[in-house]
């Protein structure tokens, strides 16, 4: 429910959507050729115990019964671009870092992770009518 947590002087609007994508250099497009099973051949820069997505990527490895190789990890965005960049594994990202990642023509998209999307929302007070209001509002 997009109400729990809130107090009753709070709002949520929905924003929109997260989409979640798996990425790499180039030069691993020829070993993912199956996806999502191929991840396993692949090796892969995940993100660190604090991150609440790990858990999340966990499930969905398990699922798939994929085990990649894990060579490090990392919160920061432009550690895990660095890491993509350099073609030492494959991360997952949210579709804007995607965006932003694959500006670059040598990262490429190995898949959409379907089953890690989410919902984004925006929170604010009830006696709010200010400009994230409006924003919010008309979205």
């Amino acid at each position: 429910d997009h109400k729990e947590g809130l107090t009753n002087n709070m709002q949520a609007y929905k924003y929109g959507t997260n989409k979640t994508f798996a990425v790499a250099h180039k030069k691993y497009k020829k070993i993912c050729k199956t996806f999502p099973e191929d991840l396993s051949e692949i090796p892969y820069f995940r993100y660190t115990e604090s991150s609440f997505f790990r858990d999340q990527i966990d499930l969905f490895f398990t699922q798939y019964q994929i085990n990649p190789r894990i060579i490090g990890e990392g919160d920061d965005i432009d550690l895990l671009h660095e890491i993509t960049f350099a073609a030492l594994g494959f991360t997952i990202v949210s579709e804007h870092a995607k965006n932003k990642f694959t500006q670059d023509k040598d990262i490429i998209v190995l898949g959409e992770i379907e089953e890690l999307e989410s919902t984004l929302w925006g929170i604010i007070r009830n006696q709010d009518r200010g400009l994230a209001y409006q924003f919010l509002k008309n979205k």
